[in-house]
């Protein structure tokens, strides 16, 4: 064939194809896209698993009120003592329990930020830090949310000022803020699970186990069933993970190795010290079984009691 000729056959196959579309499309009726349809309008499921993946389920920690340091403390050392004791800055508390963009998502209307705080409470696990500088309200400072919450971790920073004495054999078995604590516990409606992390700060006045002791004694009287656990840690490690109390299904307190193996039952009521003590580096017999002579030798003991 030509090439003319071909050029020209070509450029009414094309001409035809567009002619033929036009008319087809002018038939068919058009279909128009909503100009309403916004996130708002998707159904109520879609909208909460897009909320889910937008919530991170790890615990964000609230910071300690000491965690900001004051401009006074970056002074030289001869300059120090000239500061007037008015205008050094008190310890403050850093704010923002989650990430900051997370409560910007908040204010975007109204009902977006109650369907956001829903998958929120639903899905996070709160971290609050209490220490000796914890405020009136030691979880939180806003109060109002205590009651949505569903999932809490407690981190206390046991210290001789947490407990309000300079002295161990001053203390007593009720303080001030272990009744704040307690308070904002009955709040938590909501709640389904709760652990307590003790972590010992000690001096030379206070042994670790002490601090342990005493905020431990104090806190598994709570009645909260929710609150089933307390761990146990150092400030600066430890040779050895000591084993935790685990609330069973009858609400007695028990203590577990940190593997979770059943250790003994704890003791109801006030402990004493020297109890407690051997307790928390009770061996477990199943992560570590006795051999056949500490059996003999338990067996010996067994019988000379009786005896």
């Amino acid at each position: 064939m030509h090439p003319l000729g071909l050029l020209v056959t070509l450029v009414l196959a094309i001409t035809l194809h567009f002619v033929a579309w036009k008319l087809l499309s002018a038939r068919l009726p058009r279909r128009r896209v909503d100009p309403r349809l916004t996130f708002m309008g998707l159904p109520r499921e879609l909208r909460d698993k897009v909320f889910d993946l937008l919530v991170d389920t790890k615990p964000t920690p609230q910071p300690p009120a000491h965690s900001i340091i004051p401009w006074s403390a970056r002074l030289p050392v001869p300059l120090k003592r000239w500061v007037p004791s008015f205008l050094a800055p008190k310890p403050r508390r850093k704010k923002s329990v989650v990430r900051a963009w997370l409560n910007n998502l908040t204010l975007v209307s109204r009902q977006f930020g109650t369907e956001f705080k829903d998958a929120l409470y639903r899905r996070s696990t709160f971290e609050f830090v209490i220490d000796a500088s914890s405020p009136r309200h030691p979880l939180t400072d806003n109060p109002s949310m205590l009651c949505h919450v569903r999932y809490a971790a407690v981190y206390m920073r046991a210290s001789s000022q947490l407990v309000g004495a300079f002295d161990p054999r001053t203390v007593t078995k009720e303080w001030l803020l272990q009744k704040r604590v307690f308070k904002a516990m009955e709040q938590m409606t909501d709640l389904k699970v709760m652990n307590l992390e003790i972590q010992a700060q000690g001096n030379e006045m206070w042994n670790p186990l002490w601090l342990w002791y005493y905020t431990s004694q104090a806190f598994k009287k709570n009645h909260v069933r929710q609150f089933d656990r307390i761990h146990f840690s150092l400030q600066s490690g430890t040779y050895r993970e000591p084993n935790h109390l685990k609330r069973n299904a009858e609400g007695r307190w028990e203590w577990q190795c940190p593997k979770g193996h059943w250790v003994m039952d704890d003791i109801q009521g006030f402990e004493a010290v020297h109890s407690f003590c051997g307790h928390i580096y009770q061996v477990c017999t199943i992560c570590e079984p006795p051999t056949v002579v500490e059996e003999q030798a338990q067996e010996e003991e067994g019988e000379d009691a009786v005896d």
